[in-house]
């Protein structure tokens, strides 16, 4: 009852508008009615049904949108007005009115898939205030503040759990229905729902740069990107208009001369030729297709900023991931150390504490956390510099410590030996560490699935060493492994294999990787636990940290390409068949209306299908 009353409330005037229409048409059929009444029965008929497109003739001369589909049918009302078929004329329009109806229901309800996203945002804060708490506008919270988030309500802004811990439904974000366990420190995102107690939480954003903020307006944003399909329709349309037109009136006055100068015969046939042949369902149907598609996404996790990136990565055989974070969990641990050179390891873990701490690489907090137990906490560190991509350099107590990669010890001229992260002093190793970063569940699920979607070479372009990033490519099933890369040699990575294979898809999450996720063809970030570089240079977003969404997003691109190719070649196919035919035999204008309406709600069927988006089970292994 609820949805008949919002489709009465949205769409009740329109609906009424052609079913009153429909009805002056049917009375014009009644027995009995002089011409003059059937007359006016069609003509106001046409003009509820017409009278839209008649009013925006001036704003689309105004905008030199000279011929359109809407061009045509007015014309063609027009025409057979003027040749006394009044029922055709009035058909013509109500006809066409219905469709578009039938085209706004579509468009509408698939807008309001994405448009619902506002809905996550929360009108009010309640900030924390000393000891009271004030309900205020989200916008004009600071940076630092502390907020309240009661049970059931919203968050307005992102930010820290302060409380103890907390639960929350982030499905609005990651598109995943589970709860959330958060302890204090951790990470809450705007637009989730507070689950458990009352809780504070620290803003870290403003409201305008919050999480759903970002995700609207990437959503939003994403129909100025218009894919070459719709961009080829405006530019077909624009050109087969007046070229129908054009070929109409050489239907109406060449044929007749030789035709013992039948003018009305030719001008019907004109008439049929210009109303078959209007791009309704091409004009329609196309970036339906694309809008469907981006809005069924997003209720899955994944944000398209707009439909040329879902017409590219479609046609895309190559995908490049980083390792950390995106094929593994990139939770870092310590398994064991090694002592070289009879180094006491209390004083190493003192002076490897000390320098790691002053990087936020996620290995450094492994390491951290596995030396902190042993480590002399009051070490003075001095003159400490990390090294992007490497490891950190310093001097304690005089000593000069290097605690990093293989690359590290390359540079300092120090062999290394077995192991991930190394420790330097004074220009010998006196230890390493062995670490280890799981691999994501489904990482090789969804490496399968995007080759069964017919991707065909992968790769691993990573900053990590060797024997990480290959046993992680043997994992998960990825061809070719880049290992040991700093951030100007990914890029420099990623553009070699570009221009070797063609386009190419790139997954990552960290700030070192938003230069190749700018400049691949089609970037993708791992968002919610992604940094905020990576997030706002891609193409698309998988708002959580599940990999095999990358294989959805993929899998439906190449749907929604299918149906628009098969929604143009259907179109063409159904157009130029019939209009060939109205040209040779006689054809009603009432069935060459059908013909037209009916090949739009065809297509417009067909770009539904996109509501539907495969889910890329972890029982399909």
């Amino acid at each position: 009852m609820g949805k008949t009353k919002e489709f009465i409330k949205e769409y009740g005037f329109d609906s009424f508008k052609i079913i009153i229409s429909g009805a002056l048409i049917g009375l014009s059929f009644l027995a009995g009615l002089s011409a003059w009444v059937k007359i006016v029965l069609c003509a106001a008929a046409a003009l509820i049904a017409g009278y839209e497109m008649l009013i925006e003739i001036p704003e689309n001369v105004a905008k030199k949108r000279f011929f359109d589909e809407t061009t045509l049918m007015i014309i063609a009302s027009i025409v057979a007005f003027t040749l006394g078929e009044f029922v055709e004329g009035a058909a013509v329009l109500t006809l066409f009115s219905l469709g578009e109806l039938l085209e706004d229901v579509a468009t509408d309800d698939s807008h309001k898939k994405i448009a619902g996203l506002s809905e996550l945002k929360s009108d009010r804060a309640r900030l924390v205030i000393g000891g009271s708490v004030k309900e205020v506008e989200p916008d004009s919270v600071e940076i630092g503040s502390v907020i309240e988030v009661r049970k059931g309500d919203r968050v307005a802004i992102d930010g820290v759990l302060i409380s103890d811990r907390g639960e929350f439904d982030f499905k609005a974000i990651t598109g995943e229905s589970k709860i959330y366990e958060l302890k204090k420190g951790d990470k809450v995102y705007g637009g989730g729902i507070n689950l458990g107690n009352a809780v504070r939480i620290e803003t870290t954003e403003k409201y305008t740069d919050s999480t759903v903020e970002r995700i609207i307006a990437m959503v939003e944003n994403s129909a100025e990107k218009k894919a070459k399909s719709q961009k080829f329709i405006t530019k077909f349309a624009s050109i087969y208009t007046p070229c129908v037109i054009l070929l109409a009136v050489i239907i109406a006055v060449f044929p007749p001369l030789i035709d013992g100068m039948n003018f009305y015969k030719w001008i019907m046939k004109a008439l049929n030729f210009m109303v078959i042949s209007c791009p309704c369902s091409l004009v329609i149907s196309v970036p339906l297709s694309y809008f469907i598609g981006i809005g069924s996404l997003s209720h899955r996790g994944v944000l398209v900023k707009g439909a040329a990136h879902l017409e590219t990565l479609s046609k895309t055989k190559n995908f490049a991931f980083d390792k950390t974070g995106t094929l593994t969990e990139g939770v870092f641990k310590v398994n064991s150390h090694e002592l070289f050179g009879g180094e006491n390891f209390e004083e190493v873990a003192s002076a490897v504490y000390a320098l790691e701490s002053t990087s936020s690489h996620p290995i450094a907090a492994a390491v951290i956390k596995y030396c902190e137990k042993c480590a002399d906490k009051s070490v003075k560190l001095l003159s400490p510099c990390e090294i992007s991509g490497q490891g950190v350099t310093g001097i304690i107590n005089g000593d000069t410590y290097a605690v990093g990669n293989e690359k590290l010890m390359l540079s300092a001229g120090v062999p290394a030996a077995a192991g991930d992260v190394f420790v330097a002093k004074n220009g010998k190793l006196v230890c390493s560490f062995k670490v280890e970063d799981v691999v994501k569940q489904d990482a090789a699920l969804a490496v399968l699935a995007l080759k069964n979607a017919g991707a065909k070479n992968f790769y691993i372009i990573s900053g990590d060493e060797k024997t990480a990033v290959e046993s992680v490519a043997e994992k998960t099933g990825i061809d070719r492994a880049y290992y040991s890369l700093l951030p100007e040699e990914k890029l420099k990575t990623a553009e070699e294999i570009i221009e070797k294979n063609g386009a190419l898809a790139y997954v990552g999450d960290g700030v070192n990787d938003a230069p190749v996720i700018s400049r691949a063809n089609v970037g993708i970030a791992m968002g919610a636990l992604g940094s905020q570089a990576a997030i706002d240079c891609a193409d698309a977003v998988i708002m959580d940290d599940d990999v095999k969404k990358v294989a959805t997003l993929y899998s439906h691109s190449k749907k929604v390409k299918r149906i628009v190719r098969e929604n143009v070649i259907l179109s063409l196919a159904v157009k130029f068949s019939v209009m060939a035919l109205s040209v040779v035999f006689s054809v009603p204008l009432f069935l060459a209306t059908v013909a037209d309406v009916g090949v739009m709600l065809l297509c417009v069927s067909n770009a539904l299908r996109n509501y539907r988006v495969k889910k890329i089970s972890s029982k399909n292994r």
